[in-house]
């Protein structure tokens, strides 16, 4: 049997979709089936599709897109803590200030991984340095940099 590529897969998966749209990263077609735009209908289950071909591609938006829909369980997808901790982990490692506020999130509450606010601090430093609003985590960060 011989091995197929993530490209391939994308390839074939985009050939199946509408002209103006087969030149257009595997993220930006799972945000559209997520949100239904571009005439393209909601699916979720499609979403999750386009996002897990770019986010195994290396795409860091597609894997944190990835990691949201197993962080909160949306659609078909089951709630699982743990594979959105394994798919923040390189989006993070890729500059996604969004997937650095998710991991320090989990490591403030011990989400999955041990409870550790040294490591927390660090990612909510690493994303407000990178520019990304840690409003929400803004004061907690204060706290305990007194």
């Amino acid at each position: 049997m011989r091995a197929v590529t993530v490209r391939k897969l994308i390839d074939r998966a985009r050939s199946r979709l509408p002209k103006q749209l087969r030149r257009e990263p595997a993220n930006n077609i799972g945000a559209y089936f997520a949100q239904g735009e571009e005439g393209l209908p909601k699916n979720l289950r499609k979403a999750l599709y386009w996002y897990t071909l770019g986010a195994i591609a290396g795409d860091f938006v597609a894997q944190c897109n990835l990691a949201l829909m197993h962080y909160y369980g949306e659609g078909d997808v089951e709630r699982n803590r743990w594979l959105a901790y394994k798919w923040f982990i390189p989006a993070a490692a890729q500059g996604d200030g969004q997937a650095m506020t998710y991991l320090g999130q989990m490591r403030v509450n011990g989400e999955i991984v041990e409870k550790d606010e040294d490591a927390a601090a660090r990612w909510f430093r690493r994303a407000k340095r990178d520019g990304w609003s840690i409003h929400e985590w803004e004061n907690w960060l204060i706290q305990y940099d007194v």
